[in-house]
């Protein structure tokens, strides 16, 4: 399982990457840019 968000340097915050993507592109927040990805383990599904 993968989660990740997106923090931009006013303290905006999302996890939809790519609305961060177009927000950062067309200035309407600023950075620094934090990404932050979290990985771990899902539980196995039984058959």
């Amino acid at each position: 399982m993968v989660r990740e968000a997106v923090m931009d340097g006013q303290g905006g915050y999302g996890t939809d990457v790519s609305a961060w993507y177009w927000s950062g592109l067309l200035g309407l927040s600023e950075g620094p840019w934090w990404a932050i990805t979290l990985a771990e383990n899902a539980p196995l599904e039984e058959p």
